[in-house]
């Protein structure tokens, strides 16, 4: 890049990520990745699967709750467990942003809440808090059946 413009990657490397194949009604990825379709459906990309108490998503990324499935995404904050939150990605890795119904003292419309393993009965440091499973009974991914958050019983 010359002097005065922005040059790509200043510090930061990206990494590629293939299209989707398939149909939009059957999109296919390589497994251990999802398809996530971009604005109206334009630009569909593979990303990566991961367990959200696993957090083994590459720096810089975390693993969020996209709404069909946990993928790693780009973190834009780092928000603490039990702060104010607005999207998915502001709050800190291990955590998912939840109504604030879901907490005893969220300042917030929602807060950040950690994911916690179902399996474990002291997973929740809060006294208040009880680990939750995150899905409802039988609609679990394979393999995710262990993962909970620690709100409000």
């Amino acid at each position: 890049a010359q002097a005065g413009q922005p040059g790509r990657g200043q510090g930061q490397q990206g990494t590629c990520q293939p299209f989707c194949t398939g149909t939009p009604d059957n999109p296919m990825c390589p497994d251990g990745m999802f398809c996530i379709a971009g604005i109206d459906g334009v630009v569909t990309l593979c990303l990566d699967t991961c367990d959200p108490l696993a957090q083994a998503c590459e720096d810089g990324t975390a693993c969020y709750w996209e709404g069909e499935a946990f993928i790693c995404i780009v973190t834009t904050q780092d928000l603490a467990t039990g702060e104010p939150c607005t999207f998915i990605n502001e709050c800190a890795g291990g955590n998912v942003c939840l109504d604030a119904a879901n907490f005893p003292s969220c300042m917030g419309l929602s807060c950040c809440a950690a994911y916690c393993d179902t399996g474990d009965m002291n997973a929740c440091p809060d006294p208040d808090l009880e680990c939750v499973p995150f899905f409802q009974q039988g609609e679990a991914p394979d393999g995710l059946e262990h993962v909970g958050v620690c709100i409000l019983p």
